[in-house]
């Protein structure tokens, strides 16, 4: 009888440790879907002009359109030493000169993207990142597409010259950015569809300090398709340590009906 005793306490207490783990696990996982990382700007390219991000505001001058990038302080080791950014927020102007901290979270979670500003960003992507490599002029074109896109309003028509959001006065030489984005424009999705195979998508959402501009971040899917992140190995985790719980749980209960 003790024998039997001791046996049952033991399963018991492995089965508890079993479950804890899971918990543990699945917390771990759903808190790290967002990271914090500290950044410091180091700069844009790309050209200035004018926006108006509303039909009956005031033009907003000495705007600046164009790829920044950022010096990474601390932060998930996938962004290495350097990280490239856009601006997806109109109403905020950034804070340049010195270390700022973002929760870095994936476009398609809470604190991302819509689905519909999803298949545009993955759109543009697919058919103009090599505007992220080109001109000047092309990098302010590839950040003024992403705000049309991002503000102009379902139902709207995109043309940086109408409508809810507008740009002007972005010239480098003989180039213009809105002519650039205007010829994008014509082709963009209108309605939420498939998302990049090649590209994923991150949200930078000011922490500290609070007031500082919101920005989008990506990098190239992984080659290998069996390459599994943090997130979806901690996931995977717990439901493999949830079935060997309910698993002995189910055999625990067998074996005391036989007995």
């Amino acid at each position: 009888m003790q024998l039997f005793l001791n046996k049952k306490m033991g399963s018991n207490i492995r089965k508890a440790a079993v479950l804890t783990a899971a918990i543990i696990s699945m917390t771990a996982a759903s808190a790290s879907w967002a990271d914090n990382i500290t950044v410091k700007y180091n700069g844009l390219t790309g050209s200035g002009g004018e926006v108006k991000p509303y039909p009956s505001g005031t033009n907003f001058g000495g705007v600046s359109a164009g790829l920044m990038t950022f010096a990474v302080q601390s932060g998930p080791s996938m962004w290495g030493s350097n990280l490239q950014a856009f601006c997806v927020d109109i109403n905020t102007w950034l804070v340049t000169g010195q270390n700022v901290t973002y929760d870095i979270v994936s476009a398609n979670s809470t604190g991302g993207l819509s689905a519909l500003a999803l298949t545009q960003v993955s759109w543009l992507f697919d058919n103009h990142a090599s505007a992220l490599s080109g001109s000047n002029s092309d990098k302010a074109a590839f950040q003024l597409t992403l705000w049309e896109m991002l503000f102009e309003g379902q139902g709207n028509s995109f043309n940086l010259g109408t409508g809810n959001f507008q740009a002007q006065n972005f010239g480098t030489g003989t180039t213009t950015p809105i002519t650039t984005a205007n010829t994008w424009l014509a082709n963009a999705p209108t309605i939420a569809g498939g998302v990049s195979n090649q590209w994923e998508f991150y949200v930078l959402n000011p922490v500290n300090p609070e007031k500082n501009q919101r920005l989008i971040t990506w990098r190239e899917k992984p080659e290998d398709p069996n390459e599994i992140s943090e997130p979806g190995t901690l996931l995977l985790l717990s439901a493999g340590l949830g079935m060997i719980f309910f698993s002995t749980r189910r055999s625990g209960a067998q074996f005391a009906s036989l007995a």
